[in-house]
């Protein structure tokens, strides 16, 4: 069967129709506008009891008919449906339909192309397959069902489907080993954005249907929409990816069975078809990767403000972990347990004191009484004295932690950013600014060579016109033919340099990340658990001393003189068991207090050791964050990714030059051919370097 010529039918037309214009319920005489090319809707078909939706449109400017099969509704359940049927080997009622719909416009118009995405596309490709007359041209489509009446041997040349690089749909299907039901030719499509972060929530949507449906019909998605450095937008309409050949205009994919005569008319074409093919790509690819640069700058500019935000939120993690009115601000000269340490050495002070007072009373008794007495004035006295001891103990251990949570804040922290490999103090943000500082001069030479080759072109067309003239002439005039014209090429540029940054396999920013995450533990493990672990005991130690004091005080309260009949006469006949209890009295309080605020910092140590391990966990995102703002990071990342899509569809456009220029024999095309390797290999590096930049900034 003899298939229609459809050169001027555009692969872009039909999937933007497909991506696009099928889901914008479109209705009969309605007219859009594709790439330039005004459509009008001759006929609508939304009413199927199937839930086929479609539409038949005609392109104004070449007449021809296309039939617009649209793709799943979630909203419909009759779609919903025919997907699950798809995948089933049940007979699939829609398929029947848009089959029906089809023979019925192609018999009232006579139909050029049929086109879909999604359950779209595998409507369309059903029908191309039993009209293979009919071109069929899908985005991401969806598999034919089994009960189709199609070889998967065979090649359906009429069939064209462009497959986006981040359609979850064929990624199912290929993991499944389903693509085989997916008819014609697959070419991948580098459009889309990566990822499936919250603030990219349509990001599934529009990577499968190659477009946004935005209310003002924008094709692109901010980056930093609020402005400032790196602030910019990233392109992903389907169609635009799709790689034409300079020399023809049309997709390039199969462009090596075409036949390209190489003359000065062809060579002219292929100089004008670099603008469209080649440069515009290579402005977007320096405007993507300058605005990536914009943001790597800015980070480093913020430096210090990221270390100080790390060691703020440091405190913070601490304080709101710990959650005790002790452990707060805990390097600062308001540290409550600081304050704390000065009444606990207060009271400590008082007791001494009231100690002193009761040894004197003592040695003003008469012996008897000291003889009876002095047990508890020694006990009270060690108590004292301990007590004292491990409050001393205390508060120089305190100072060595408030020290050592200094030193992790003021110093470790910083060393957090450095690179021993490198030398840099501030690891990932310098390696991908020294990066950057090769790669874009090495975008400005790719674009200046780019240049210069298609001016190359454009004199080697010149060339061969003045020659071919020259030559007629001289044959018509019978005299002999110099050439003087050609002139040779300007000498082989210089390959972009090479950077030798960049070079793990890993996510630079987690590996930085876990050796931050390792030095910070060491430190905390080495400068503040050993002391937390100490002071925890020492607290431990003076709540048991100081119970027993308070118990020893009210021993000596209850067990004086009454108890023998010299004793008796004694408290009758002086005042000394009177003033004893008065001093008794008046450490019993201060004792209790001391012990409950001990108990105190033994809550708060208790808990501070406790919860090490998840103030730990609780700063590894803080620590990757302050390495490299997560956002920034993404973003970096996703100028990165927008970048390697549009220097491998460089890379395929010079494929195609240098493939066509191997067939010519002639010794100026074969050197045209020389600068196009080298335009090839310089474009290879720097799809190599952006690729690069893209593999280790992946956030994970």
């Amino acid at each position: 069967m003899v298939i229609k010529n459809y050169e001027n039918v555009s692969d872009q037309d039909l999937v933007e129709l497909a991506g696009y214009h099928a889901y914008i319920n479109l209705h009969k005489s309605d007219r859009t506008l594709v790439n330039g090319t005004e459509y009008e809707v001759i006929n609508e078909n939304y009413e199927n009891p199937t839930g086929l939706d479609a539409l038949t449109v005609q392109n104004l400017d070449n007449k021809e008919i296309t039939v617009v099969y649209v793709g799943t509704d979630k909203g419909q359940p009759e779609d919903i449906l025919t997907d699950a049927q798809l995948l089933s080997d049940m007979a699939v009622p829609q398929v029947e339909d848009a089959k029906d719909y089809f023979e019925k416009m192609d018999k009232a118009y006579g139909v050029d192309n049929v086109t879909g995405n999604s359950l779209g596309g595998a409507l369309a490709n059903a029908v191309a397959v039993e009209n293979q007359q009919v071109r069929s041209v899908t985005y991401n489509p969806a598999l034919l069902p089994a009960t189709a009446d199609y070889d998967p041997n065979k090649d359906y040349d009429n069939i064209t489907n462009y497959i986006g690089q981040y359609d979850v749909l064929n990624g199912t299907l290929n993991s499944l080993k389903l693509d085989e039901r997916v008819p014609g030719n697959s070419y991948t499509v580098y459009n889309g954005m990566p990822g499936t972060e919250t603030s990219y929530v349509d990001l599934i949507t529009s990577n499968h249907t190659g477009y946004l449906r935005n209310k003002d019909k924008t094709q692109y998605y901010e980056i930093r929409p609020e402005g400032g450095p790196g602030s910019g937008k990233i392109y992903i309409e389907a169609d635009e990816h799709i790689v034409l050949s300079p020399w023809t205009g049309q997709p390039i994919y199969q462009s090596g069975t075409e036949d390209i005569k190489i003359n000065p008319n062809t060579l002219r074409d292929l100089a004008v078809g670099l603008d469209q093919a080649v440069f515009s790509r290579m402005e977007r690819i320096d405007e993507y990767l300058n605005h990536a640069m914009e943001i790597i700058e800015d980070e480093a500019a913020k430096k210090q403000l990221r270390i100080q935000k790390l060691r703020d939120q440091f405190e913070e993690v601490v304080e709101t972990t710990v959650n005790h009115p002790l452990i707060q601000d805990i390097i600062g000269p308001g540290f409550p347990l600081l304050r704390e340490l000065d009444v606990m050495s207060y009271l400590q002070q008082f007791l001494e004191e009231k100690a002193q007072e009761l040894n004197q009373i003592y040695y003003s008794a008469p012996f008897l009484i000291r003889q009876f007495f002095s047990p508890i004035i020694n006990s009270i006295s060690n108590l004292v004295a301990n007590a004292g001891d491990k409050l001393t103990q205390i508060i120089e251990d305190v100072e060595s932690l408030i020290n050592g949570f200094g030193e992790i804040i003021i110093n470790t922290i910083p060393t957090l950013f450095y690179s021993a490999t490198n030398d840099w103090e501030d690891a990932v943000v310098e390696e991908f600014h020294a990066h950057f500082r090769i790669v874009l001069p090495n975008c400005i030479q790719m674009a200046e060579q780019l240049k210069t080759f298609q001016q190359q072109i454009l004199d080697t067309a010149e060339a061969f016109q003045f020659t071919d003239e020259g030559l007629a002439s001289a044959i018509q005039a019978k005299a002999n033919y110099v050439q003087t014209i050609l002139q040779s090429l300007p000498s082989e540029s210089d390959l972009l340099k090479a950077s030798s940054y960049l070079t793990t396999e890993s996510n630079l920013k987690g590996i930085q990340s876990d050796v931050a995450f390792t030095l910070l533990k060491e430190a905390i493990n080495k400068l503040v658990v050993p002391l937390i672990e100490a002071l925890h005991i020492l607290a431990l130690a003076a709540e048991g001393i100081l119970e027993s004091f308070s118990a020893t005080l009210k021993s000596g309260l209850n067990s004086f003189f009454y108890f023998t009949p010299p004793g008796w006469l004694i408290s009758i006949f002086t005042d000394f068991e009177t003033r004893a209890k008065d001093k008794l009295n008046d450490m019993l309080q201060p004792v209790d207090e001391f012990a409950s605020r001990v108990e105190g910092v033994r809550d708060g140590l208790g808990k501070l050791r406790n919860n090490m391990s998840a103030i730990l966990d609780m700063l590894r995102p803080y620590i990757e964050n302050a390495i490299f703002d997560d956002k920034k990071y993404r973003d970096v990342y996703l100028y990165n990714n927008a970048s390697l899509a549009l220097t491998k569809e460089m890379g395929m456009v010079f494929r195609d030059i240098n493939t066509h220029l191997a067939e010519e024999k002639a010794q100026t095309i074969r050197e045209l051919l020389h600068h196009g390797g080298i335009a090839s290999m310089n474009i290879n590096r720097l799809e190599e370097q952006v690729d690069r930049a893209t593999l280790v900034g992946k956030p994970e």
